[in-house]
């Protein structure tokens, strides 16, 4: 936010020119890496959920909205919203896969640009330039923008969250317009990836104040009106319950049974229980029996979990599951190595945010506090940790930009006594 003079405008627009360059550099090395290394790659099936939104998002451009391609009948394995972004490309290039890395490309750059929005609202033009530097560097951001999945996108939604978060803890007492946004960008959130729900209660209410229960119901109305449609539409295509996706069952069936609880794959996924399961006819209510007979196992799965996402469990084991969907073993690799280098500025920043009160922490702290729940509730990965890389970037940058005021507040006083 730029301070009250004449040459405010000037200001303004330099800003706006600068972060526009900073997104331009992250869209060229986001589309250079997406050409180096899968521009020629237009196979799916060892890319994980990718296949699943590509076909998806291929069906849907041919006007057969979200049917299954093999069977015809509607899916609703993910929530929508990665589908709908990647059909503007899949219609006008028939459903090339290269088109659809891009768009995640040009996705992953408009994302640099919301985290540059929410560092301006945080602490000003500098720290806003700083964060959108940090997202355009981070590998853990960049290394999903050439991938046909949602992390991209999520990135971007979870920027637009934070942004709304931050704004209405300046506002005070927000007007009702900006509550049903803010609620509006939760549900958006939701239609992205299912767990990003968990913003509602980690940020709305601290965001309002918990004593405002009108504007707490009214935010987490306006997320259940965007949420609505495709529940509600899903729920008579398949004649179930559907709240945002119908994976529920299988992800707690692969998450907790022998497999990913004892031996060398403890805290991850495995395919084969479910496959297993469904064999057996058993269901999500299994995979809790499973649970509740292995409590004493549970709390070092739920170490390993976490572990895994964060990077001090077997690091070489995610790694080679960043390579399963996708992504380069040297780009994992720097991912992980630029995750604990940036760790302990990070938390410099959160310290020191907390302490000048220059904005609010708890957007931020909600960040970490949904990758850990989802972590230890389901299974360890490093792309959980999304929400966590994002507020990293706007952290480590207010942290570099409070250490630069200190200094020159240090050299302008040693300047004059000397």
């Amino acid at each position: 936010m730029d301070e009250p003079s004449p040459f405010g405008r000037a200001k303004t627009r330099w800003w706006w020119a600068a972060l526009g360059t900073i997104a331009v550099v992250a869209l060229a090395w986001r589309v250079g890496y997406t050409l180096a290394t899968h521009g020629d790659d237009s196979r799916l099936f060892d890319e994980g959920d990718a296949f699943v939104y590509s076909a998806l998002a291929h069906e849907s451009a041919d006007g057969r909205w979200f049917e299954d391609p093999f069977g015809g009948s509607h899916v609703a394995e993910h929530p929508p919203l990665t589908v709908v972004a990647l059909l503007p490309a899949s219609a006008a290039f028939d459903g090339s896969v290269l088109a659809q890395r891009l768009t995640m490309s040009v996705i992953g750059a408009l994302a640099v640009g919301m985290i540059g929005l929410v560092g301006r609202a945080v602490a000003g033009p500098a720290a806003g330039l700083g964060a959108a530097g940090f997202a355009t560097a981070n590998p853990n951001l960049w290394i999903n923008d050439a991938l046909v999945m949602s992390e991209s996108l999520a990135a971007l939604v979870v920027g637009i969250v934070l942004l709304f978060a931050v704004r209405l803890w300046r506002d005070g007492e927000p007007s009702g317009r900006m509550v049903i946004g803010f609620g509006a960008a939760c549900g958006l959130a939701m239609l992205c990836r299912a767990e990003l729900g968990l913003f509602l209660p980690f940020v709305v209410a601290p965001a309002l104040g918990w004593r405002r229960w009108r504007g707490i119901a009214l935010a987490a109305g306006a997320a259940a009106v965007v949420v609505l449609p495709w529940s509600a539409w899903s729920t008579i295509e398949l004649d179930r319950p559907v709240l945002m996706s119908t994976n529920d069952t299988t992800t707690l069936l692969g998450a907790n049974c022998h497999d990913t609880y004892f031996d060398g794959n403890v805290g991850t996924w495995s395919l084969f229980c479910v496959t297993r399961s469904q064999r057996a006819g058993e269901s999500t209510a299994d995979a809790i029996h499973y649970v509740r007979t292995h409590l004493g196992r549970l709390p070092l799965v739920v170490v390993a979990r976490e572990g895994r996402t964060f990077g001090f469990w077997r690091p070489g084991d995610q790694v080679r599951s960043n390579v399963y969907e996708g992504r380069p073993g040297w780009a994992s690799w720097a991912g992980y190595v630029a995750f604990w280098l940036l760790l302990p500025v990070t938390l410099a920043g959160a310290v020191a945010l907390r302490r000048r009160k220059d904005g609010p922490l708890f957007p931020f702290v909600a960040c970490a506090v949904i990758v850990v729940v989802v972590s230890g509730a389901f299974y360890g990965l490093p792309r959980f940790r999304l929400p966590l890389d994002v507020a990293t970037c706007v952290l480590a940058a207010y942290a570099t930009c409070a250490a630069y005021a200190s200094f020159s507040r240090r050299a302008t006083a040693s300047s004059i006594t000397s």
